[in-house]
């Protein structure tokens, strides 16, 4: 079970998208989550979101439909108001994680610019 102010991020969140009538996922709530600050992972999040997401639908007269997301090739359970066309829903793609190369000065002897270097260490 989530903390109980994950927990209402999450209900934020979803109450969020049905107000204003969009679709979507629970990888779509994990990402508006983690974009707020909580650094959870989806699969950590997952069965909070569809819980609290199962329990709006009702109040939102929301349908949950299993798709297959495009260009992904995932199945995924897609909320959407009632009559929404499905095949405009686009799924939600994580961005890529920046990299980050530390300067080893052990690994590359030939390198002589040490004080640009200490400020990658």
């Amino acid at each position: 079970m989530c903390e109980p102010h994950i927990l209402k991020m999450i209900e934020d969140k979803i109450e969020e998208k049905m107000m204003a009538c969009e679709m979507f996922t629970a990888f779509d709530i994990t990402l508006a989550v983690q974009r707020a600050g909580i650094k959870k992972r989806h699969r950590k999040i997952r069965k909070e979101i569809k819980q609290v997401a199962g329990d709006l639908m009702w109040r939102y007269g929301y349908q949950n439909t299993l798709i297959t997301l495009k260009g992904i090739g995932k199945k995924a359970n897609l909320y959407h108001p009632p009559g929404a066309d499905l095949d405009t829903y686009l799924p939600s793609i994580k961005p890529a994680a920046i990299s980050v190369i530390k300067y080893n000065p052990k690994k590359n002897k030939n390198h002589k610019d040490t004080k640009s270097t200490k400020a990658l260490q």
